[in-house]
């Protein structure tokens, strides 16, 4: 065969070294790096960058012949293993690259649903839940590499505002949720038992009722 250079990502197949070499190569030759010999199957994950000698046994009167395959392996890039995690809507800031598995490497891009451009940085009650993706570019011929965090944004709790009411000692019953402005389901906790969200001022104690729902 014929000499020839070739760039190898480290995360592609192995292969036979002798189909990269030009021309029709017979079979059967030995090969070596540095002197030493090598097998004709080279792995990318584990191979390294060389000149890799080819040499076929020549029959008398014919002499041997040889051709060289220089390699140069190329690191393929690791954007990690994708994650997922939940997060309440008044919680802080995320950064989502700690929310990423295995080793990922720095200096990435993130893009949030719908392929936008994103920060990295997850504003619950501000950035919707979805799956945001991170890039690692790849340097030719490696491709880019890619992983995803899944964000799922649990609402807080929400039991409305504290507020206050003055009623009259023989007034009509009132909603305590109506002074609270919220529609949601909880227990009430106070000065007398609470029943049905309602304060009858001429059967129960005034003073404070706390309302509370489910997180």
């Amino acid at each position: 065969g014929f000499d020839n250079a070739i760039e190898v990502c480290s995360s592609e197949a192995p292969f036979s070294m002798r189909s990269r070499l030009l021309g029709t190569p017979q079979a059967g030759g030995t090969w070596t790096l540095a002197g030493n010999a090598v097998n004709d199957q080279f792995t990318p994950a584990s191979g390294a960058s060389g000149l890799y000698r080819y040499i076929v046994t020549g029959s008398s009167p014919c002499p041997n012949d040889t051709s060289f395959l220089t390699i140069t392996l190329v690191q393929a890039p690791s954007a990690g293993t994708s994650g997922l995690f939940s997060v309440c809507s008044t919680a802080g800031s995320q950064d989502l690259f700690t929310h990423l598995g295995g080793t990922p490497g720095q200096g990435g891009t993130w893009t949030r649903p719908g392929s936008l451009p994103h920060s990295g940085q997850f504003i619950p009650g501000t950035d919707a839940g979805g799956i945001y993706t991170y890039t690692v570019a790849g340097q030719s011929p490696c491709a880019n590499a890619t992983a995803t965090v899944t964000v799922t944004v649990q609402a807080a709790a929400n039991p409305g505002t504290s507020g206050d009411t003055t009623l009259c000692s023989n007034g009509t019953s009132i909603n305590l949720k109506n002074v609270l402005g919220t529609t949601a389901t909880g227990t009430w906790t106070g000065p007398s038992t609470v029943t049905s969200n309602l304060y009858n001022p001429v059967s129960m104690n005034p003073g404070t009722y706390t309302f509370s729902i489910a997180a």
